[in-house]
């Protein structure tokens, strides 16, 4: 009887560790699969080193700042002068949102944009010249947007065509966004020397002081300027791996080679051997 009790327990004990072998090679399998899908899916995904998240991060605080400028339309301030609108409010500043719309010169001091409303027109506040500057600092911080937001795809998608790749690595479209960011700060310049004319030329009373001063635009487009700077030399100062150029390493024959090494491997070649001199004593 203590003998069957022993075998059975045996017989218990030897299919107990079976089990746990064959649970233990079931786990083992299942972590080889899955790690062979994580290879394979790296494999599938691979990482593109041409990738810059730290300049097309730059790239879009800079986009967001150019339209923050255009949407706060603040460009210019000023103190004195008669400018007012049709209702005959007098204005302290000049809201460039205001040229986004076609507008005309009803007379030499009036400037109607807009619809018909009486409050669309401005009074003693613009020329023909600061309405064309004006305009062109609208068309030039659009440009700049544009070309700060094809900044922002190429620094995210990376990609290896080698034009592409020349223009993303060495930040061009980053430093056309800062030339035309500061020619658009010189042309707000050049637009308060011109409202500064035409403001002393129409004075609310004699001896009455004019003060042109920026708008928070202004200095909103100068930091979007700053910011591109960073994002191009975070594509100018990244190292980059080697572009692999495609050259034929084999060396190229041509046909009087080629039919000099056919005449030399066709005839046979014998070998020269020559005779021990004669024995000498």
């Amino acid at each position: 009887m203590p003998s069957s009790q022993s075998g059975s327990s045996h017989g218990r004990g030897s299919r107990s560790r079976s089990g746990e072998r064959t649970r233990s090679r079931s786990r083992n399998g299942r972590r080889r699969d899955s790690s062979r899908r994580h290879r394979r899916h790296r494999r599938d995904f691979p990482k593109i080193p041409e990738r810059n998240f730290v300049g097309a991060a730059c790239s879009m605080f800079a986009i967001v700042g150019a339209c923050t400028a255009l949407a706060k339309s603040e460009m210019l301030h000023f103190e004195g002068g008669s400018c007012q609108n049709g209702i005959g409010v007098y204005q302290s500043k000049i809201e460039i949102s205001k040229f986004f719309y076609t507008g005309y010169f009803v007379n030499s001091t009036t400037y109607h944009y807009g619809s018909a409303a009486l409050s669309h027109n401005l009074i003693n506040c613009v020329t023909p010249e600061l309405v064309s500057v004006l305009k062109s600092v609208l068309s030039l911080v659009v440009v700049s947007i544009a070309c700060m937001l094809a900044a922002f795809v190429l620094d995210i998608l990376g990609p290896k065509q080698r034009h592409v790749m020349v223009v993303r690595r060495n930040g061009t479209l980053n430093i056309a966004a800062v030339i035309i960011l500061a020619t658009v700060c010189g042309l707000c310049y050049w637009a308060a020397t011109l409202l500064e004319d035409n403001l002393r030329e129409h004075k609310r009373a004699r001896g009455s002081r004019v003060v042109i001063y920026f708008g928070v635009s202004y200095y909103v487009l100068i930091c979007s300027a700053v910011i591109n700077i960073v994002a191009t030399a975070c594509n100018l100062l990244r190292k980059y791996p080697p572009t692999r150029r495609r050259e034929d390493t084999q060396p190229i024959l041509n046909e009087v080679d080629q039919a000099l090494l056919r005449e030399e491997l066709s005839t046979p070649q014998t070998v020269m051997v020559r005779e021990p001199p004669p024995y000498a004593p």
